[in-house]
């Protein structure tokens, strides 16, 4: 049997006399995983809605509904053979559209530790303020995998248990007191270095300005 692509680049499914036509073996179903799903989010104290028995239902209305303090997922849950029907599509698009995190998740994104991730970052609290450190030591993973891995920043911020997060924080600590080394201290020092500036009473902006040449050029000559 062929297979259609709808829109946003997702396969759907042909339908015959109203019923999914299953496109293969029976190996991964989708009721394993959405139990898998619904234990993690228990395991997270996430909100997590099903319907049972979707007959009366909007058709189409995805699978789970999960609920944690970063805000709220839809996820459509589909075996690692089953594609979403023209209905199930046109809710995740229109989520989409509207602003709402939705997605699929098959036993793929089980075994690749995706949904874990997705849970993860649901149920932690959003930070209240940002650091110099943490800010920096998340730059230092994102450049180091700038070519390799294009979703380094959502493993960063998942939590992921491939990432070193202690390692890149150590990095930065480390990279924070090589520039306060580098940096004037003494009253002569700030003032000579005023001056080779060009900055006399100048305004924070201008120094915070100068002081970000400085770098730049610095980094420059180093690659």
């Amino acid at each position: 049997m062929s297979r259609r692509t709808g829109p946003g680049g997702f396969l759907i499914s042909r339908r015959r006399q109203g019923n999914t036509t299953p496109y293969g073996a029976h190996d991964e179903l989708e009721a394993p995983l959405q139990a898998f799903v619904r234990r993690e989010c228990k395991r997270r104290d996430l909100l997590h809605y099903h319907t049972h028995r979707s007959e009366r239902s909007e058709r189409g209305f995805p699978d789970s509904v999960i609920v944690g303090p970063r805000g709220v997922m839809f996820r459509e849950l589909k075996s690692n053979i089953g594609r979403p029907d023209p209905h199930q599509l046109r809710w995740i698009l229109r989520l989409r559209a509207a602003g709402a995190d939705a997605a699929i998740w098959t036993p793929k994104d089980r075994r690749s530790g995706q949904i874990l991730n997705d849970l993860n970052w649901l149920a932690r609290a959003p930070g209240r303020t940002r650091t110099l450190p943490a800010d920096l030591a998340k730059t230092l993973y994102l450049f180091s995998r700038a070519d390799e891995e294009p979703a380094a920043g959502a493993h960063w911020d998942a939590g992921s248990a491939h990432v070193d997060h202690d390692r890149w924080h150590l990095h930065a600590q480390t990279t924070i007191r090589m520039v306060l080394a580098a940096l004037p201290h003494t009253p002569d020092q700030v003032g000579q270095w005023l001056r080779e500036h060009h900055l006399t009473s100048p305004e924070a902006s201008r120094v915070f300005a100068a002081l970000r040449d400085d770098l730049a050029r610095s980094a420059t000559g180093l690659s």
